[in-house]
C-alpha cells in the first residue's frame, strides 16, 4: 500500500503499524543462553535457551513533539512526552493496535519500532527507534 498526499494521521497510523507488526513478526531473534549460578558460580542446573532471544522494550521517539501527527497521538493517548524530550510511542501501543504480541523479545520489539519510524521518515516526521535490554 503506498500513501496518497491526502493521508490523514489515521491512515498513517495504521500504515506504519502494519509496516511494525510485519517487521516484528518477521523478524528472526537470536537465541540466547542461560545459565544459573550459584554465589562462587558453581552452575544450579542445566543450561537453557530462550529462543526470542533477550527480554526488553522498544519505542519510535518524534522529535519535536509537535505537529498534526503527534497532536493526533495525544488527543487519542497514544504515547507520552518522552524522559529526553520529544514525543514517545511505545511498541506496546503498536501491538494494541494490531493485535500482535511480540512477547518480551528486544530484536522483535527493535525491529518494529525500526519499521514505524522509517514510514514516519518518509513523511517527513523526524522518528527514530530505541530501546533498552530488560
Amino acid at each position: 500500500m503506498t500513501l496518497a498526499p491526502t493521508t490523514t494521521a489515521l491512515d498513517l497510523w495504521i500504515y506504519a503499524c502494519g509496516k511494525a507488526m510485519n517487521a516484528g513478526k518477521n523478524s528472526t531473534p537470536t537465541p540466547m543462553g542461560v545459565v544459573r549460578v550459584d554465589l562462587d558460580g558453581t552452575p544450579l542446573d542445566k543450561p537453557s535457551v530462550i529462543m526470542e532471544g533477550p527480554c526488553g522494550f522498544a519505542w519510535v521517539t518524534i522529535r519535536p513533539a509537535r505537529g498534526g501527527f503527534v497532536q493526533w497521538l495525544k488527543a487519542r493517548g497514544i504515547g507520552h512526552k518522552g524522559y529526553y524530550g520529544g514525543y514517545e510511542i511505545s511498541t506496546n501501543a503498536i501491538e494494541r493496535e494490531t493485535g500482535c504480541n511480540f512477547g518480551q523479545s528486544y530484536e522483535r520489539k527493535m525491529a518494529a519500532a525500526e519499521a514505524f519510524a522509517e514510514v514516519l521518515r518518509g513523511w517527513g516526521i523526524n522518528a527514530e527507534a530505541d530501546g533498552r535490554l530488560d
